[in-house]
Parts: structure tokens; C-alpha cells; sequence
């Protein structure tokens, strides 16, 4: 939809909407996005020169640069008095500027990747007398009591009311206090601490959550189904008990996330809380009648959440079928084939609108599966039939290259010195010989590390620009822009120098995004390391068919999708036994469903082989039948 398009009676009533307490749902595919741009532009515009804000919170920071682009696109300069990022983004924030009053520094360092948190976790329990460390045989120990540690965050329990349980031999509250001590130590938190100390702060010290109340006018919360408890207390502290100008946008039917700590029942408390008014939309302008009424008899069969009837906007028909094969080599080969086939010869015009083109692009194809490893043997028929494509599972790092990683641990030494951990990180990089080789790295600056690590590049760094990139945007750029354009003729990086190029394009990428999100006076180094924490790394950005499990792909859409690996312990996954996993299974069915616009194959295989070398036969997902398959 664009700016000019004719809204439906249901939209327009949302764009109009001023002061008040809104519950909309919006089912996939029912131009909710530009329906926010449009309210967002409308309320900046007819206050042109106010003091007010708005606060738009959304679940990931692709969401929100979208928001923030279109609402700039549309009303100047007066998109910078809206606000647009994530939960946590929100939170971290808050902490930057008035966190040390819980004992938070603002240089606070967050810690992105499992390794950096488990590595956290391993030193505080040797600290303790454990004795485990980041190594494969004391990974799984890690990982449990870090999920536990996790979890305990979501729920909103501090380190001094762990629960005295234990997870491998391990006492968590002891763990949880340990861990806690050894991030403060390093002016560290995780993801969960954000939200975790930010409800702290709040709850704390009251006045600063009624700053933040009189900042913002306006609340907008999107994709609202993905609530935690967490964020959820957060909303609740922010507003208080006098704001009451919010617009939370959900589906339940799309709630994915319940392994991260999310909940769809607080729509309900939000209901009840804020007494909020229910809106609906109910056009799909996405996906065409067939695979609409297809999406529509599935999710029918999870309990009722007050949801509308979705109707189809348009008059294309669509079409999806169902291809059962012999095992799973079968299936990729099935799928490269008519991937192939679409790609030369398009859409059958029958299934579209009069005047819809034919032709589609790999970049809108996708192939879907309910995890990782259904994934495997379709992605390699695909790159052995040399079709591009781009694989994602929703858990990339930040940078695939050794110059990269310690470049960004170079930048966090920078910004946060007692951020020892990232220092150990940078100087193993260099791969010392010996322990006093170690030690003899650990005393150099960060700059003649970074120097060092370049040298198998055989280009000359800008440290100096690279370390202060807020000194000057264009100084950084141009500090990267050798490596952007690197060519692969030294011959100790030929095979990595196109991820290198791909590395610095991403840097640049989100050092630009930062700079759109935030006007100069208000940059510094900290400001961009949290952004490219919170923002990681896009995996979707070059040429291609995108290959991808359901959780990375929320919130994107194709014109043609395959869906394989409809079995019984594949889609529903074999440890979803009882009545509430199924439910959330066939919420990730429909997700997956409604990202088609105009084709859908489903395909599942007859057999497989499974990890211990037997061949077993599979029965068809329910699913299926829900579907009408």
C-alpha cells in the first residue's frame, strides 16, 4: 500500500484516531504498518513546531527502521520528535541516562552473543570453586543455567530472590549472584538485565519514569502479541496510572515466541488494565482468496481470540498444493525443480489480478521450514543447482571475519575499558604462541592490536577513525571504505574477502542507520555499539532466495513460499505434546502460511533418514488436513 491508496473505512477510523486507549488487531497482511506511518504523519504534522513526542516500540530494529524511514519520507523534519525502536532499545536507553542511580555506568557494554555470555557465566562459577569452562564438555551445563538465569530475568526476579534450585549440580541462585557480579564487574549486562533494571529504575525511582511520561504524548506498541512479562511491567510502569494515549497493535493468531518468555494473554490485562477500546481490521492485501480461506480454516482450529473474520482484499485467486515425496533428497530435488521453474517462466496469470506482472524475482521466494535442519537438504540442492540464495535461521552474529569481530571488540575496549572480557577476546584473536605472548598483547593499546590484526589483510587502517567513528561520519566511512572495496589478491584471505566486503557494508550500513536515528549532538561510540548490538546483523540484504526457519522470517513477505517438512515431529515439532504447544505450532503454521502473497507449495517427505542411521517412515503433519490439503 502507499500513502495514496484509498483506505478502508476500518483503517481510515485508525489514521483518524487521536487521545485515547486503543487495542487494534491486525491480522497478517492488513497494511497495519502504513497505517501507523499515516496516524504517526498526521499527528507530527498538525503539531508542527510542538514539544511532544511519540514513542513507537516495536520487537525487532528492522521493524523500526522501516517505521522511522517511512515517517521521515513523509512529514520532514519533524519525524525527529518520534521515537521508533525496540523494547530493549527503549530500556537501554533509560539506562544510559539515568542508570547510575541503581549503580548502571553509561558506557554500559551489552553482551550480543552466547559466547561472551557463557564465557561470563564460566569465569563467575570457576570464581565460585566449579571449575567449568567454555568448552564442549561443560557447554551444556552453561547452557542450561543460563536459560534458567534467563528465564528467572524474563520473570522479573532479581539475583537476591533466586529460587535455591539446581540445573547439572548447579545452584542456580548462587550462579544467577555470581553471574550478576561478574557483568557488573565488567560494566556488562545481557539482553535480559535491560529490561530487568530498567523496570528497577522505575519502580525506584519514580520520577524518572514520570519524565519520560510527560516526554511522550503518544504510545504506539506493534507486533503487541510478543509481549513479555517484562516488557509488559515496563509499558505499565512508563505510563503509570494518568497516560492514557496508547495504541497497542496485535494478532494473537501470529504469537511465536512463547520459548523467549512472550505471552499473547497480556492483550487481555492490557484490555483490562488500560481499559482499552477494541478495533479490528480484517482485509489481507497480501495474500490471495485461496491461500487466505487456507490460513483462515488452520488457525480456526487454535481456540477463539476474538479474532475477525479476514477476508481478502483483492480479486487474485492464488494457488497452493501440497507435493508428497520419497524421502528428503526427493523433496529438495521436487522443490529446486519448481523453483527453477518459477523462476524462468513466473506466475501462471490465472492465479493473479489483471494486472499483476508474471515474472518473479529469487528475492521474493522464499523456503520455509519449521527448523533449522528441515532446511538442510533443500539449501544444499539449491546451492549444488547453483540458484543464489541466502540462508537465515534468525541467529546470525554480528560478523563472520576475524578483522571484524576484533574490530568490534576494539570498539567496546574503547568505550568501556573495564570491559576485560572483550580485551581477552581481541588479543585471542592475534593467536598468541605462548601465555607470555598473551601477556605481552594485553599491554598494548587497543589501536596497535587492531594494526596487528590487519596485517594478513594487507590494508592500511585508519585506527584512529575507526575507533572514534562519532568524531566524524564521513571520516568513518571513508576509514571502512577500503575494505569495502577489497580486492581478493593476497592470497592468506582470497576465501574470506568477499565476507569481509560483506562485514564492512554491514558495519556501514548500521553506522548510517544510527546516524538516522539519532541527530549528531546526541552520538557518541557507547550510543553506536548498543545500536549494533541491539540491531545485529541482516542476513537478507544480498541477491537471492531467501531460505529461511519460521522465527527469522516474521514480518517479511513473498510472492511465492515453499513450506517443507509437513510431517508429525517436524511441523509440530515432536516435543510439542500437549494442547498448549500444538496451539502455538499451528500459530507458527499460519505465520508461515500468510507470507505467500500468490503460491504456496507445501511438501513433506515420505521417509527419512534419522541421526542414528535408521530409516523411518513419517506421517503426514495435521496441519495438513487443517488446511484443506
Amino acid at each position: 500500500m502507499t500513502a495514496t491508496t484509498l483506505y478502508t473505512a476500518d483503517q481510515q477510523r485508525v489514521i483518524d484516531l487521536d487521545e485515547g486507549t486503543y487495542l487494534l488487531t491486525a491480522p497478517p497482511g492488513s497494511g497495519k504498518t502504513q497505517i501507523l506511518v499515516e496516524r504517526s504523519i498526521r499527528l507530527l504534522g498538525e503539531s508542527a513546531g510542538g514539544s511532544f513526542r511519540i514513542l513507537a516500540l516495536t520487537f525487532t530494529t528492522r521493524a523500526a527502521d522501516e517505521l522511522r524511514d517511512r515517517v521521515a519520507d513523509g512529514v520532514a523534519s519533524e519525524w525527529r520528535r518520534m521515537t521508533t525502536c525496540t523494547f530493549h532499545a527503549f530500556a537501554l536507553d533509560v539506562l544510559r541516562h539515568y542508570g547510575e542511580r541503581i549503580g548502571v555506568g553509561p558506557q554500559l557494554t551489552v553482551f550480543e552473543s552466547e559466547d561472551d555470555r557463557l564465557e561470563s557465566l564460566a569465569q563467575a562459577l570457576t570464581e565460585e570453586g566449579y571449575g567449568l569452562k567454555r568448552e564442549a564438555e561443560d557447554l551444556l551445563v552453561l547452557r542450561a543455567v543460563i536459560a534458567e538465569i534467563s528465564r528467572l530475568k524474563r520473570s522479573l526476579v532479581p539475583p537476591e530472590a533466586a529460587p535455591r534450585i539446581e540445573q547439572h549440580g548447579i545452584e542456580i541462585d548462587v550462579a544467577y549472584r555470581a553471574y550478576a557480579r561478574k557483568l557488573r564487574q565488567l560494566g556488562a549486562a545481557d539482553f535480559d538485565d535491560l529490561l530487568l533494571l530498567a523496570n528497577r529504575l522505575f519502580a525506584e525511582h519514580p520520577r524518572v519514569a514520570r519524565h519520560y511520561r510527560r516526554m511522550y504524548r503518544y504510545v504506539l506498541i506493534d507486533e503487541a502479541q510478543d509481549t513479555s512479562r517484562a516488557q509488559y511491567e515496563l509499558l505499565r510502569s512508563l505510563l503509570g496510572d494518568e497516560h492514557r494515549n496508547v495504541l497497542m497493535v496485535a494478532d494473537a493468531d501470529q504469537a511465536i515466541f512463547a520459548f523467549a518468555g512472550s505471552d499473547f494473554r497480556y492483550l487481555k490485562d492490557f484490555e483490562h488494565d488500560f481499559d482499552a477500546e477494541r478495533l479490528n481490521l480484517t482485509s489481507n492485501f497480501r495474500c490471495a482468496g485461496s491461500i487466505v480461506a487456507a490460513a483462515g480454516r488452520l488457525i480456526h482450529h487454535n481456540p477463539a481470540t476474538r479474532r475477525p473474520q479476514m477476508t481478502c482484499a483483492g480479486d487474485a485467486e492464488g494457488h497452493w498444493h501440497l507435493v508428497e515425496a520419497a524421502d528428503e533428497e526427493a523433496e529438495a530435488a521436487t522443490v529446486t525443480s519448481e523453483l527453477q521453474r518459477l523462476l524462468a517462466d513466473g506466475l501462471n496469470p490465472d492465479w493473479l489480478s489483471a494486472d499483476e506482472a508474471t515474472a518473479v524475482r529469487p528475492e521474493q521466494v522464499c523456503v520455509l521450514a519449521r527448523s533449522r535442519y528441515a532446511l538442510t537438504a533443500t539449501h544444499s540442492a539449491l546451492e549444488a543447482a547453483d540458484i543464489p540464495c541466502q540462508f537465515g535461521s534468525g541467529d546470525a552474529g554480528l560478523f563472520d571475519t576475524r578483522l571484524f569481530r576484533g574490530l568490534h571488540y576494539a570498539l567496546r575496549v574503547a568505550s568501556n575499558p573495564r570491559d576485560l572480557l572483550s580485551l581477552e577476546n581481541l588479543v585471542a584473536l592475534l593467536e598468541p604462541a605462548s601465555e607470555k605472548e598473551r601477556e605481552s598483547w594485553r599491554t598494548r593499546s587497543v589501536s596497535e592490536l587492531l594494526i596487528e590484526l590487519a596485517k594478513p589483510v594487507g590494508v592500511a587502517l585508519n585506527v584512529k577513525s575507526l575507533l572514534d567513528p562519532t568524531a566524524s561520519g564521513n571520516a568513518f566511512e571513508a576509514a571502512l571504505k577500503p575494505l569495502t572495496t577489497l580486492a581478493a589478491t593476497n592470497g592468506a584471505i582470497v576465501d574470506e574477502a568477499e565476507r569481509m566486503i560483506r562485514d564492512a557494508e554491514s558495519l556501514n550500513e548500521r553506522w548510517r542507520a544510527f546516524g538516522r536515528s539519532k541527530p549528531p549532538e546526541e552520538r557518541d561510540l557507547g550510543g553506536f555499539l548498543n545500536h549494533l548490538s541491539l540491531a545485529g546483523r541482516s542476513s537478507l540484504t544480498d541477491p537471492g532466495v531467501r531460505v529461511l526457519t519460521i522465527h527469522a522470517v516474521k514480518g517479511l513477505e513473498f510472492r511465492a513460499v515453499f513450506l517443507v517438512g509437513m510431517n508429525e515431529g517436524t511441523f509440530p515439532d515432536y516435543r510439542s505434546t500437549d494442547t498448549r504447544a500444538i496451539e502455538d505450532e499451528r500459530r507458527n503454521a499460519y505465520v508461515a502460511v500468510t507470507r505467500a502473497g500468490r503460491y504456496l507449495q507445501l511438501s513433506r517427505p515420505r521417509s527419512r533418514v534419522m541421526p542414528w542411521g535408521d530409516v523411518r517412515s513419517q506421517a503426514p503433519s495435521r496441519f495438513l488436513g487443517e488446511l484443506g490439503a
